[in-house]
């Protein structure tokens, strides 16, 4: 995933064949932060795969992500 931040780009590099560990935030889905914007901003995700992929998108602001992880 990368995100263009004030300051640059984000790269983050997740998905199955990486560490646990070295995910950006510790969680069984895919998650990742976002900077907090105050204007549109583009941001970019690139999904390389050898098989096929399902997925969905979702952008949580950060209080309701965790708020909802609470009640899984």
């Amino acid at each position: 995933m990368y995100g263009l931040k004030y300051n640059g780009a984000a790269q983050y590099f997740i998905g199955d064949k990486q560490p646990f560990n070295m995910r950006p935030i510790i969680h069984p889905h895919f998650v990742f932060p976002l900077p907090h914007l105050s204007q549109p901003t583009t941001i970019y995700v690139h999904v390389d795969t050898k098989s096929s992929v399902q997925g969905r998108l979702v952008m949580w602001p950060e209080v309701a992500f965790y708020r909802a992880e609470q009640t899984r």
